[in-house]
């Protein structure tokens, strides 16, 4: 299976990790390695690499014309499934949630893993000043197997 990653790791200006931050894509990448599966990263220069198979950068409008090349695309809240939505790609989605709810900003044909204990209670309040909070993921395995599931309609 060829995999698109979409880390979304990155520094806000204050120096903070952003909330949004997964610290976990190291080992979701090496297991789906390990497995046989390729794994290109999506990403902007300056961005940690993961030790994917590439490391690729793209605008908004090459990652639309990009990701039909693939099996699945795996992010955390990014604009990737937005793009993904609009765009009407068929290629299956994972998205991995820390305090936003899926509900209000996802989308029901991706694949959302969250965990609502941690979801922010002002969902649509600016995101300055919140805290980043690792336990706020869901597991790294269940992200694998998610990723490696058959798609329900084939």
């Amino acid at each position: 299976m060829k995999i698109a990653l979409f880390a979304g790791q990155v520094m806000l200006g204050n120096g903070q990790l952003s909330a949004k931050a997964f610290l976990y894509w190291q080992k979701v990448v090496g297991l789906l390695q390990f497995a046989g599966h390729e794994v290109h990263q999506f990403g902007r220069a300056g961005e940690p690499e993961f030790g994917c198979d590439q490391f690729i950068t793209a605008t908004p409008l090459e990652v639309e014309k990009l990701l039909e090349g693939y099996d699945c695309w795996v992010s955390v809240d990014t604009y990737v499934q937005h793009l993904a939505a609009f765009t009407k790609s068929k290629v299956r989605g994972v998205v991995v949630w820390s305090l936003s709810d899926p509900k209000i900003f996802g989308y029901p044909h991706n694949t959302n893993l969250a965990k609502p204990a941690f979801f922010r209670k002002e969902q649509h309040m600016v995101w300055l000043g919140v805290q980043h909070n690792k336990e706020a993921f869901p597991d790294w395995r269940e992200i694998v197997d998610a990723i490696v599931k058959e798609p329900a309609n084939g």
